[in-house]
């Protein structure tokens, strides 16, 4: 497996050139200090959503009776567990944006402990950059679309035209909380762990072990399953693979960024067991068929994704690339 990795991905040695410049621990300590990067992120972002839990709180009529009357206001838990565990359109809007500090965090590591330079990162300097970008929102938008329609066509369930639930505003605000939220992750699970980790291990195990982590850290979301989480596994090494084929990180930004826009305020489908909004179509699955339908994690929950995904995977594998796109993105092959 290893040699067929390495038969058909090129070897970043750009990339890594810039990487070796920094300090590089064991993999075991290497996933200690990813967690801890990865929890101080979440400080501020807690903090944030504490503070709309409060605000929503105080927002109750109930709250508002309690003060006025001087009597003592008994907090729901049950609603306030549904509040955070499935919370208004507006909250998860809050909560996209809320990610731009896992990418502060991965890049002042990276940079300032690590001493890396940025372009180490895959933040290549090359005048291309957008259109890389928008090639990858069209892989993830193309390979999303794909994906419900297949799933549609194997009986999983029905998409019905909802334009009277479409949101313009929302659907603006969901994009860029979207290209910050895809953004967050790629940058820290394939720019900082993936190339880190390349340090010291061989990238086949750098890009497996990323992916890995990037399918355990959505153990926790609603309706998760196995097949959901070893979905997420294969999409995590299908961004890798391209990563490292087209030597720079923005198409994977882009395609993760996408794929999740796509699900939710296109085709109206659960996005990782978050709840569904306002979306441009509404997706009702089909009593069960939720092998088919993903179920209540969605989309990416069913086997038809497993399949589109392994496809997805397989082209990028044995997609040519030429010794002069390689050198002039900082690639060779290592064949």
């Amino acid at each position: 497996m290893r040699d067929f990795f390495y038969r058909h991905t090129p070897c970043p040695t750009a990339m890594l050139d810039e990487a070796l410049t920094g300090r590089s621990h064991s993999l075991f300590v290497e996933i200690l200090i990813f967690f801890l990067v990865f929890y101080i992120a979440n400080i501020p972002a807690s903090f944030i959503l504490s503070i709309v839990a409060v605000a929503n709180m105080i927002s109750d009529p109930a709250f508002s009776e309690a003060i006025a009357s001087g009597e003592t206001y008994e907090l729901d838990y049950e609603k306030l567990l549904e509040f955070l565990t499935n919370p208004p359109e507006w909250v998860t809007c809050i909560n996209l944006f809320a990610t731009v500090f896992l990418i502060l965090a991965a890049v002042i590591y990276c940079t300032k402990i690590e001493k890396r330079p940025i372009t180490s990162m895959g933040f290549r300097k090359t005048k291309s950059w957008f259109l890389e970008y928008l090639v990858g929102a069209g892989i993830g938008a193309g390979l999303l679309a794909v994906t419900a329609g297949l799933v549609v066509l194997f009986g999983g369930g029905s998409l019905s035209f909802t334009p009277s639930s479409f949101s313009p505003l929302f659907t603006v605000l969901f994009l860029l909380g979207y290209i910050i939220q895809g953004a967050s992750e790629e940058i820290a699970l394939r720019g900082y762990f993936m190339i880190t980790l390349s340090k010291r291990q061989n990238m086949a195990v750098a890009v497996f072990a990323s992916s890995l982590l990037f399918g355990l850290l959505h153990l926790a979301n609603n309706g998760v399953s196995l097949l959901a989480v070893v979905n997420i596994i294969i999409f995590g090494v299908f961004l890798a693979v391209y990563m490292l084929k087209r030597g720079s990180i923005y198409g994977v930004l882009a395609i993760h960024s996408f794929w999740n826009f796509t699900q939710d305020k296109i085709f109206g489908f659960s996005v990782s067991g978050q709840g569904t909004y306002s979306s441009l179509f509404s997706f009702t699955p089909k009593f069960g068929m939720a092998i088919i339908s993903g179920g209540t994690f969605g989309i990416e929950g069913s086997i038809v994704t497993t399949a589109v995904l392994i496809i997805a995977l397989a082209v990028v594998f044995f997609l040519p690339t030429s010794e002069r796109e390689l050198s002039g993105s900082g690639f060779v092959l290592n064949v």
